[in-house]
């Protein structure tokens, strides 16, 4: 993967294949959702934060993924 710290965010192995990335950012993105946050705005506001910068680091993920070798 590009960078520990995209995997490490996002908290995937740098073992791990593109597949078992790409389910383990999906389960992340779901979870952190602000729309599941609606209840509290503190915590609406945390999770809007976290789902930028896991779109953001994602991105750097399948940017290098479709990299040519």
């Amino acid at each position: 993967f590009p960078t520990r710290r995209s995997s490490d965010l996002i908290g995937i192995s740098e073992s791990a294949s593109f597949d078992e990335a790409k389910k383990i950012y999906r389960e992340k993105l779901m979870y952190y959702h602000p729309d599941r946050r609606n209840d509290n705005p503190v915590l609406q506001k945390v999770a809007k934060e976290k789902t930028e910068r896991l779109i953001s680091e994602w991105a750097k993920i399948e940017k290098w993924h479709e990299k040519p070798l």
